[in-house]
């Protein structure tokens, strides 16, 4: 976790929704350091749009069994080298 956190909770629960769909619900809080309180309203944004964008790509694998195509890392095809030359 990073230094500026000081605690952290998060909690998912799964509802039935209508038809034979679902609701993901999630509560999470942070608890910020002092010296980075100053920094929640940016954190606050970014954690939104954060889970906005893994939820909806939840939500696809749910649907389909299958992750998004755009968003899959492509096959690797030859060994990458872990050090220079």
């Amino acid at each position: 976790m990073p230094r500026f956190i000081a605690a952290a909770v998060s909690r998912w629960s799964v509802h039935a929704g209508p038809g034979s769909g679902c609701t993901v619900r999630i509560h999470a809080t942070l608890a910020l350091r002092p010296a980075a309180r100053l920094l929640s309203p940016v954190l606050r944004w970014r954690l939104r749009a954060d889970t906005r964008r893994v939820l909806a790509e939840l939500g696809r694998r749910v649907e389909t069994g299958h992750p998004d195509p755009a968003r899959a890392a492509p096959p690797a095809s030859e060994e990458i080298p872990l050090c220079g030359p």
